[in-house]
């Protein structure tokens, strides 16, 4: 009886060890699995912006426009001046056209940036520029 009972334990003490060095093989691998890069993006250049109106007042409202872009399409426009960068995310309407606005705080040179963030990647999609004075 005392035979069967530490045959029993043991089994089950084996059992358990290997059941635990499974997880720890799993777990390792998806690690190592997990900080590979994924697909290339198919996302391409794509679409134009301009400003409103160059120069703008400093304090006034400047405005991005967008076109040629997908009805929907994820964008973030980053617009950098002499302090540093703005960012903004307008919606895309069903004719592929944004329109992106916000204060020239700073006299000096501003461009415009604009990115898909749709995917897995920030993907450069154009640029333009205007000046504050």
């Amino acid at each position: 009886m005392r035979i069967r009972s530490v045959l029993n334990h043991s089994v089950q003490a084996i059992t358990e060890g290997a059941l635990i060095a499974l997880i720890v093989v799993g777990l390792v691998a998806g690690t190592a699995f997990a900080g590979r890069g994924g697909g290339k993006t198919t996302t391409a250049a794509h679409g134009s912006c301009a400003a409103a109106a160059s120069p703008v007042a400093v304090g006034s409202q400047y405005t991005i426009l967008g076109s040629g872009f997908k009805p929907g399409e994820l964008v973030t426009v980053w617009v950098n001046d002499s302090h540093g960068t703005q960012t903004m995310f307008p919606p895309v309407d069903a004719s592929g056209h944004f329109a992106a606005t916000s204060w020239a705080s700073w006299g000096g040179a501003y461009t415009a940036t604009v990115y898909n963030n749709g995917g897995r990647r920030m993907v450069w999609l154009t640029s333009c520029s205007f000046s504050a004075q």
